[in-house]
């Protein structure tokens, strides 16, 4: 493109309101008008433009450099937001799931709490049951043992016993100084104790526990009345020679409930002992009374 010249080699214009423009002619012949100072003004500002789409490309260019490589933004933009969505499905489901694992685990220790309530309770009442029996149990062999000891002892019956009192009174009086315990060989035995609450030793065999007969004389032995109970030589009272005579009423029925209880005792029947020994306990209550007739 060049200026167009006249004759004289001024260059030819032509005026627009007012202004005139140049003539350029191009590289085709034809003739064009430009307008020169605001063409400036447009390339100043196309410039301007120009630098600033540069600018944005380049950081455009460096902000979208992670998808270098990628052929496909569309299918990758696809895929990206599925598997986010994927993802939050999941973060959310496991929100869920431990909360209802927490719910859970709170169910199960309450239901294992009760449980164990429950067990403790049934253990408690078990335990309890258990210990009335076995008190119960020990209280009837207890019984069974020292009424056995007291009604088969010659010191209470036979026509040598020592004391005049019968075995079930004596029983009543004194037994609360007898126990049973474990002996040396595990097996229950029984054990005197004084007043003061220390056991009583033998005196035959010294260091060991004495036994029934060689005890219950230390025991009466404490009794402010025990002259009361000692029995009278043969031939001066109970027990005395072949003239005395037979025995009468209450005397009589003690004296046959006696034989049958030591038959009782040989035969180990021990509900016949139970109420024998309480028959002849009320026989001896009415005679201690002064009753002598049934």
């Amino acid at each position: 493109m060049k200026l167009k010249f006249d004759e004289n080699g001024a260059v030819v214009t032509v005026e627009k309101e007012g202004v005139k423009f140049p003539i350029y002619i191009d590289d085709d012949g034809k003739e064009i008008d430009v307008d020169v100072p605001n063409l400036f003004v447009r390339v100043a500002e196309v410039s301007t433009e120009a630098k600033t789409h540069r600018q944005e490309k380049s950081a455009l260019k460096e902000k979208f450099k992670i998808f270098e490589g990628i052929e496909d933004l569309e299918k990758f933009k696809t895929d990206a937001d599925a598997a986010v969505e994927t993802i939050k499905n999941f973060d959310d489901k496991k929100l869920v799931d431990a909360g209802k694992v927490e719910q859970i685990k709170t169910q199960i220790i309450e239901v294992k709490d009760e449980e164990i309530k429950q067990v403790h309770s049934s253990y408690q009442q078990m335990k309890t049951d258990f210990e009335v029996v076995i008190k119960t149990k020990d209280v009837q062999i207890y019984e069974l043992a020292i009424s056995n000891k007291f009604a088969q002892s010659p010191l209470f019956s036979g026509s040598a016993r020592k004391y005049k009192i019968p075995a079930d009174m004596a029983e009543a009086k004194f037994s609360r100084q007898i126990k049973l315990e474990d002996g040396k060989d595990g097996k229950l035995r029984e054990v005197g104790y004084k007043l003061n609450g220390e056991p009583i030793y033998s005196r035959k065999n010294p260091g060991e526990l004495a036994y029934f007969d060689e005890f219950m004389p230390e025991i009466i032995d404490e009794y402010p009345n025990k002259d009361d109970l000692i029995e009278a030589t043969a031939g001066s009272g109970a027990g005395g020679g072949d003239g005395d005579p037979a025995p009468k009423g209450l005397d009589a029925e003690i004296a046959r409930l006696t034989k049958l209880y030591d038959q009782a005792v040989t035969d180990k029947n021990t509900t016949v002992l139970v109420t024998l020994k309480n028959r002849i306990f009320e026989l001896n209550q009415k005679k201690l009374s002064g009753q002598t007739e049934l």
